[in-house]
This record gives structure tokens, sequence and C-alpha cells, in this order.
């Protein structure tokens, strides 16, 4: 497996690292209220992890990727991070309460790395 990560372009490997970071995502605190925090596990957050599998099986698989394709799952990934963020953020007179964790940073970075892997992408 290293020799086969050893070949693989640049973009190959940042969509196989991004798998990787999501997944270390899972158990960080993605909900993070006072006296209670919620890990990804619990959100059901692997769930997401469904849309990195298209790209992660073109790397593995050694295809041609659809760029098209693959970047609507890429930026899909990105908007259900920012989504997820935006609901669990609350207002309450006129102030806003940060309840999100750590865990959904690391998702979001793991987003924005599966998304440049994909434009950096070549098949070898």
């Amino acid at each position: 497996m290293k020799e086969k990560f050893g070949k693989l372009s640049i973009g190959g490997k940042l969509i196989i690292i991004s798998v990787f970071i999501a997944i270390i995502s899972l158990p960080f605190n993605w909900v993070n209220l006072e006296g209670m925090s919620i890990a990804g596990y619990s959100q059901r957050a692997y769930i997401v992890l469904l849309l990195f599998l298209y790209p992660l099986y073109i790397v593995i698989s050694n295809k041609e990727m659809d760029n098209f394709i693959a970047y609507i799952f890429a930026i899909f990934a990105n908007v259900v991070g920012m989504a997820y963020i935006r609901i669990i953020s609350t207002t309450f007179l006129e102030t806003e309460f940060i309840s999100y964790g750590l865990g959904i940073y690391i998702y979001l970075a793991s987003t924005f790395l599966l998304l440049f892997g994909v434009f950096k992408y070549k098949k070898v």
C-alpha cells in the first residue's frame, strides 16, 4: 500500500488524506453546549462520509475521474458541513450562541482538502 500511495498524484494523495481526516473528526465533539458535548458518531455524522466515496473509489481503482461529479460531491460535502454549523448555532434575544465543537471544524477542513484534491487529481 505504501508503494501505491507513493505513486499517486498529489490530488490522489490529498483525497485519501481528506477521507482519513473526515473519519478522525467523528470522535471529536460536533456539538458543544455548556455541560453537554456530543461526538460526531452520536450525531450520525458518519453518513456524510458517503460523499467522499466516489472520489476515493476513483483514486483507489486508478480510473479517470469525472470532474463534474467529483466537484458536486465535494461541494455538497462542504455545504452540508456549513449548513450543520448554521443549524446548530442558536440565536436567543439577539445573542448568538455558538454550540458547535472542534469536530465540525476538522470535518470542514477535510472537505476543503477533498475539493482541492479533486482539482489536482490526475490518473497515474
